[in-house]
């Protein structure tokens, strides 16, 4: 008889984890398309601290977005958009076809927006600042987004 069990990761390499990681990967490579997901990671430091930093990871020639956070005793003064400059600069460098971010309604769509990022999704909510948003930049003329205007 099959259970499911309800189970609280404690550790991100938990066997688990690692195994529901696993296996579409060990698919994916089968199939001829290994998941090439490697990091990616800029920090902004001032006077030694860090103020700011970009994480995400590249997967099929895209730059997936995770985090883009900046402290809050430095919001308001560009350091958001030099770093998502310096990210696209970075990216466009290794060849990557473009990038690609989810937001909430809180956060930032519309400062990517501002950057040249189109929203090509969107999941609702009665709260508007929990609708969750999808936006990509193509950063190659061979993959331009495929998007109603």
């Amino acid at each position: 008889m099959s259970t499911i069990r309800t189970i609280i990761p404690t550790d991100p390499e938990e066997t688990s984890h690692k195994r529901l990681t696993d296996w579409p990967s060990d698919h994916a490579t089968a199939a001829g398309h290994s998941f090439d997901n490697a990091p990616f990671a800029l920090e902004l430091h001032e006077d030694g601290q860090v103020v700011a930093g970009f994480a995400g990871y590249r997967l099929y020639g895209w730059l997936f977005v995770r985090f883009l956070a900046v402290a809050p005793s430095h919001r308001g003064l560009g350091l958001g958009s030099r770093l998502l400059s310096e990210a696209e600069d970075k990216a466009r460098a290794e060849g990557m076809l473009g990038i690609f971010i989810d937001t909430y309604g809180f956060q930032a769509p519309g400062f990517y927006e501002r950057h040249g990022y189109r929203t090509f999704g969107r999941l609702g909510h009665p709260d508007p600042a929990r609708v969750r948003s999808y936006l990509a930049k193509s950063l190659s003329d061979s993959a331009p987004l495929d998007l109603p205007r």
